[in-house]
C-alpha cells in the first residue's frame, strides 16, 4: 500500500497548541494519539470533543489552538477488527458470527450498573435513531467528518495505514502543514502504544463472497474512493510493506496458529 500524505484543511490562522484524535473504534486512534503525544512539541492532548468515537459536536472545532485529527481505516480490516473486539456495543451485538455482525442494526451502548445504556453518540445526529448496520454508520460518520474541511477548523484527515507505514513522513507533513514543532522522533512500538505487547499486524480470514457483496451494496463506495480506499485493495499488514519485520512476524504467527498441535495438520480459518 503506497503511502499518501495527510489531507489537511486550515480555515483559522491562530497557532496550534493542542489536538484531539477522532475516529471510529478499531481505526487506530490510540496509536495516532500516542504518536502525536510523543512527537509534537508545544501541542498538548486536548480532549474537548469528549468521546472520540461518536458524532462529535462540530461546533467545538474552532476552539482556539485546536487541531482536529481524523483517522480512518480500510473498511474490511476495520470491520473484521471491530467484530473481533466489539467495543462499546450492545450485548445484542456480542458473540455474533461475522455475517450476522455486519447485518445487525448498529446498537452502540455503554455498560452501566450491571446493565447497559444506549449510546446516542452513535445514532443519527438529528433523528436519534440507530443506523441499519455498521456500513451505514461508517458512511454517515465519514461524511459528517469530511464536512469539517469546509468549516472554521484546523483539521487533518489520516489513513491509519499511512501513519503505520511511515510515521516520520506523516509527522513531517503535519508539521509543515500546520506550522508545528517536532521533538526528536520517538516511535510507537507496542500495540496501540498503551500496552507492553509489541505490535504485530493480525492475520485475518478472507471474507466470503456473500458478505463482500453485502458490504459493497451498503457502503458508499464513491466516498471510500475519495478518502483512498477500495474493496479490491486490502492492506494485508495495515499498510506495512511485506518485508517489514512486523509483517514477517505476522505471517509466522499466523502459520503457527494454523498448525493444529493435536492433529499435526493444518487448521483452516473459519469463514467470517
Amino acid at each position: 500500500m503506497k503511502w499518501q500524505p495527510p489531507r489537511m484543511a486550515r480555515n483559522l490562522d491562530d497557532p496550534i497548541t493542542g489536538f484531539q484524535v477522532l475516529g471510529e473504534r478499531s481505526s487506530g486512534t490510540n496509536f495516532v494519539t500516542q504518536l502525536l503525544l510523543r512527537n509534537l512539541d508545544g501541542a498538548a492532548r486536548t480532549p474537548v470533543y469528549g468521546w472520540k468515537h461518536g458524532f462529535v459536536d462540530r461546533r467545538v472545532a474552532p476552539t482556539a489552538g485546536l487541531l482536529t485529527v481524523l483517522v480512518y481505516r480500510h473498511p474490511l480490516r476495520w470491520l473484521q477488527s471491530l467484530h473481533a473486539r466489539p467495543l462499546d456495543l450492545s450485548r445484542a451485538m456480542q458473540g455474533l458470527n461475522f455475517s450476522g455482525f455486519i447485518r445487525h442494526e448498529w446498537q452502540g451502548a455503554f455498560r452501566k450498573d450491571g446493565g447497559e445504556e444506549a449510546s446516542t453518540a452513535d445514532m443519527e445526529p438529528k433523528a436519534k435513531v440507530n443506523y441499519a448496520n455498521a456500513l451505514k454508520l461508517r458512511s454517515a460518520k465519514i461524511g459528517y467528518f469530511e464536512e469539517l474541511a469546509g468549516m472554521p477548523a484546523r483539521v487533518a484527515f489520516l489513513r491509519y495505514e499511512d501513519v503505520n507505514r511511515d510515521p516520520k513522513a506523516t509527522l513531517a507533513a503535519l508539521a509543515a502543514g500546520f506550522d508545528l514543532r517536532l521533538k526528536p522522533y520517538a516511535p510507537v512500538q507496542t500495540f496501540k502504544g498503551i500496552t507492553t505487547s509489541p505490535y504485530v499486524p493480525k492475520q485475518l480470514p478472507r471474507i466470503d463472497a456473500d458478505d463482500l457483496a453485502f458490504i459493497a451494496r451498503e457502503l458508499d463506495l464513491e466516498q471510500e474512493a475519495r478518502i483512498g480506499y477500495s474493496l479490491e485493495a486490502v492492506p494485508r499488514f495495515d499498510g506495512l510493506p511485506g518485508w517489514d519485520i512486523r509483517s514477517v512476524r505476522s505471517v509466522a504467527r499466523g502459520l503457527r496458529r494454523r498448525i493444529s498441535p493435536r492433529s499435526g495438520g493444518i487448521s483452516r480459518p473459519a469463514k467470517g
